[in-house]
């Protein structure tokens, strides 16, 4: 396998897989790399029985082994040292292979280096201060001033900052910063460096890096998150695009033909992409919506009555039969549109699961005394949901419905009700519909879901001030 000995991924364990070539660069089907010195398709490494042959593929830097540049097909020995880019990786021989992908900076973030505590209370007071500063120098966007991580530094080793002097006497402290190394050097106010100044450089370099990783993957996940959710409402919205565009197509021949019987099969095409633009933007409003719920005591069997006369004509369409059993309730807290929002997803959804002209849906409200909770249940007589994706259907742009769904609504409606201090359940399996339950607390939860959580009060402390326990 290749290590990486120096450059922004120094650590990295690249194993080769015997009788595979490998790709250097950074490109998706490369061996990992985030030098960006290096090209997308710098280099290859071609299995030539249990040796490694190298060749350079025209790239920006060129490619270099033991320090010398790669001119055609160059055979690898172990140890041998591949140069790309800021990088250096040697090739390895070790039969563990590390469990999972490795990371960057993965050698250097596992532990940190054990820090030699100073021996007098002032110099740990001092270093004890640099920790406190490090902590907080990284800014929201994961950058950090080299004048202030060098001030930071110095003040804990009781040092000054050297610049680029050379020296046998200086105190080296090499930090990545975005991927790059920087070299701050320094020197000691005393006769010469103790051990706990070079562990507390030590320190201050791992614990640097291990913020700044900490913070880009931080980042690098809320970005993927929102490259996925991006995805999923652009698959939805060209769905819903295609079937405008299919209803208009068919009613502009029905108008230029004069065929009223043939515009009447258009229209209800249109509508039903209109319905789902409808759900659509409700749904993403309802789960981006950051406002608090206004809880009133109310009335379920009013909502549910509501919902029900608001949507019946939608099932006399589909020709699917809509029961509603509502008993009798007493007043429930909760915040009539956001609930109305959840009911309805349920709902809909229900009707998109019961078959046309002989499919059921039944509304049900109900109050569990045992658990002090009033139940919304809504039922259909569909295909029902295979069991292993019972886990899994309350995720975001999670649809079981395919091109019809936008995988929004069930998310959407569990937020809902998880902020009333309840939840949803589901019941079950192919061949014998569904049926979903809300779970609603008789009471309103402690606490107004509008209040701004406060933290508790702390004491201000100077961190140039610590005491001994």
């Amino acid at each position: 396998m290749l290590e990486v000995i120096h450059g922004p991924d120094r650590g990295h364990l690249l194993p080769l897989p015997s009788g595979e070539p490998q790709l250097l660069g950074r490109s998706s089907e490369a061996l990992p790399l985030s030098d960006r010195r290096i090209s997308r398709r710098h280099a290859e490494l071609m299995p030539s029985g249990d040796d490694w042959l190298l060749r350079d593929l025209q790239s920006s830097n060129g490619t270099w082994v033991n320090g010398v540049r790669v001119t055609g097909v160059t055979a690898l020995r172990i140890d041998d040292v591949i140069g790309c880019g800021d990088t250096q990786a040697r090739l390895i021989q070790r039969d563990d292979l590390p469990a999972g992908p490795s990371q960057p900076l993965a050698a250097r973030l596992r532990m940190a280096p054990p820090p030699v505590m100073p021996p007098h209370e002032a110099d740990a007071s001092r270093m004890l201060g640099m920790i406190w500063s490090l902590t907080n120098l990284i800014d929201a966007q994961g950058d950090i001033a080299t004048s202030q991580l060098e001030q930071a530094i110095a003040t804990g080793l009781d040092a000054e900052a050297a610049g680029e002097q050379q020296g046998e006497d200086l105190l080296a402290v090499q930090v990545y910063l975005d991927r790059e190394p920087i070299v701050l050097r320094f020197t000691t106010r005393q006769e010469s460096w103790q051990n706990w100044q070079r562990s507390a450089a030590d320190l201050a370099a791992w614990l640097i890096e291990s913020l700044i990783e900490a913070h880009r993957v931080q980042e690098r996940d809320r970005l993927a998150a929102m490259g996925r959710t991006v995805a999923a409402i652009s698959h939805a919205v060209k769905n819903i695009l295609q079937g405008l565009q299919g209803g208009a197509g068919a009613l502009e021949m029905a108008l230029d033909r004069g065929d009223l019987d043939l515009a009447r099969e258009a229209w209800p095409i249109l509508q039903r992409n209109l319905d789902r633009i409808h759900d659509l933007t409700f749904n993403m409003l309802a789960w981006s919506r950051t406002s608090h719920l206004d809880l009133e005591p109310g009335s379920l069997e009013d909502l549910v009555g509501d919902i029900a006369q608001t949507n019946r004509a939608m099932f006399e369409q589909r020709r699917v039969t809509l029961e509603i059993a509502a008993a009798s309730l007493p007043d429930v807290p909760f915040d009539s549109a956001a609930l109305h929002q959840a009911v309805l997803n349920l709902l809909l959804n229900a009707l998109e699961a019961a078959p046309p002209r002989r499919g059921v849906v039944r509304m049900a409200t109900m109050v569990d005394d045992a658990a002090q909770e009033a139940l919304i249940a809504i039922s259909d007589n569909g295909e029902g949901i295979e069991p292993a994706q019972h886990a899994t259907i309350f995720e975001p742009f999670a649809s079981t419905r395919g091109q019809r769904g936008t995988g929004l609504g069930l998310a959407v409606t569990r937020r809902i009700v998880a902020a009333h201090g309840g939840r949803v359940t589901v019941d079950s399996s192919p061949g014998q519909g569904a049926c979903f339950t809300i779970h609603l607390p008789l009471t309103a939860p402690a606490g107004d879901p509008g209040d701004t959580d406060m933290p508790p009060p702390t004491m201000a402390v100077e961190p140039t001030r610590f005491e001994r326990g």
